[in-house]
Parts: C-alpha cells; sequence; structure tokens
C-alpha cells in the first residue's frame, strides 16, 4: 500500500485478521512521510468506539468523533480538530452533515477509509437499471465518481482505502460496484473489470483468509478450522 503514490485499494482480508491495524500503520507512517495530512474514517455506528480506542492505543492518534450535534453548532470538518476525523456512516449520510464537507473553508480530506465498505451497495435490477444506495451516493461523492448534482462536491479524496470481510456475497454488480469507487473512469462497466489482469488488480487488492496467515518465522497464526461430523 505505501507503494502506491495514488491509493485506492480494497483490502479484503479475512474478518480478524487486522485490517483496522494494516489502516493505522499505514496513515501513521504516510503522516510521519508528510505525504497526508487530513484523514476522514467512515465507519459504521458500532465499530467507532472500536477505531477511536486502537487509533489512540495502538498509534497515538487521536482521532475526532464528528456528531450530528457538531454540524448543526459549525461545520466540523474545519479547523485543526478535523484534520484526523471518524464519523458515523449514516449521519455522514444525512444532509445536513453532507453539506458541511462541499462548505468553504473545507480543506480536503487526504485520505478517506471506508470501513465494512460491503454497505456501500448498488445493484443492477432486473430491467438493467441501477439501484444506488445512499451510502454508496456518499462513497461516489468522496472518491469523485458522483454524477448526481445533489451529491456534488468541490473536491474529491486523492487517497481512498475500502476495508471489508467480505467483498463479494454471491453477486457480481455488488462486487464490481465497490471496484468502481476505486477507478470511476478506467471502470465504467463491469466488463471493463473482467478484462483487467491480476497482476494489475494486485496494486488495488489483496485479500487473505487466516488460514493463510503466518508469523515472521513462519508458523501459523491461527489454528485449523475443524467442522464438527452434524447428523442432520
Amino acid at each position: 500500500m505505501l507503494k502506491q503514490p495514488r491509493l485506492r485499494f480494497l483490502l479484503a482480508d479475512d474478518a480478524g485478521a487486522g485490517k483496522t491495524i494494516m489502516t493505522g500503520l499505514y496513515v501513521r507512517e504516510m503522516l510521519a512521510r508528510r505525504l497526508i495530512r487530513r484523514v476522514l474514517v467512515v465507519s459504521p455506528a458500532g465499530l467507532v468506539g472500536n477505531w477511536l480506542r486502537e487509533m489512540r492505543v495502538l498509534f497515538n492518534l487521536s482521532f475526532h468523533l464528528v456528531s450530528g450535534a457538531d454540524a448543526k453548532a459549525h461545520n466540523p470538518f474545519v479547523g485543526q480538530d478535523s484534520d484526523l476525523a471518524i464519523v458515523k456512516l449514516d449521519t455522514l449520510t444525512g444532509e445536513r452533515m453532507f453539506a458541511r464537507l462541499g462548505e468553504q473553508g473545507v480543506v480536503p480530506y487526504d485520505l478517506i477509509v471506508f470501513d465494512e465498505a460491503h454497505k456501500l451497495s448498488a445493484r443492477r435490477n432486473p430491467d438493467g437499471s441501477i439501484a444506488k444506495t445512499g451510502r454508496y451516493l456518499l462513497a461516489e461523492a468522496l472518491c469523485g465518481a458522483s454524477t448526481e448534482e445533489e451529491w456534488a462536491l468541490p473536491w474529491q479524496a486523492p487517497h481512498l482505502l475500502l476495508l471489508t470481510a467480505t467483498p463479494h456475497m454471491g453477486v457480481d454488480y455488488p462486487f464490481f460496484a465497490l471496484w468502481r469507487l476505486l477507478e470511476p473512469n478506467v471502470l465504467a462497466t463491469q466488463e471493463a473489470l473482467d478484462t483487467i489482469p491480476k497482476t494489475r488488480k494486485h496494486h488495488h487488492f489483496i485479500r487473505r483468509i487466516k488460514e493463510e496467515m503466518v508469523t515472521f518465522r513462519g508458523p501459523a497464526i491461527y489454528p485449523p478450522r475443524e467442522f464438527a461430523d452434524l447428523d442432520l
């Protein structure tokens, strides 16, 4: 990830394999190199506390939690306290909070992180039309892929990191929709994704399951899964 001058990455390691830790390592190193300054983490509500705790305890990064009440009182995305910010996904999807991102005085974020990125869902209907959730429209706006006037922003983040343990849930189009967020100009169609060589995909995607993960000395980190014989 550090080798990418413009990070557009789908980190899809198994659940519990350390995606939050990987993100913290990347953010800490990029800040140290002064290659980024402003980071916005967009997370489901139930994981916000975990993000705040792990960034503070493990990486000494004091992220500020942006709430809906903050948006009512002032613009929480302006000022030094907004450089490292965490916001709940459904809070940022709200009209008032999203509008704050486009107001004058907001310095563009260098890196956007979406946790549980499979929640940014879009699907193809039987008639061929595309249905996008508000969450997906939000992601389009932040990564520069939006074509909707009400989701327009005067800026886009150069670096985008999508985290999910379930990138493909048995339906091809939602999986393509995540890839499209990474490179909206290149991956305009599902066919475009299918034609990309695997070697090029590795610049944007990695998935490791627990059974594949080993220590620096070689032994497996996690014990093998055992499946009980069930008499059904």
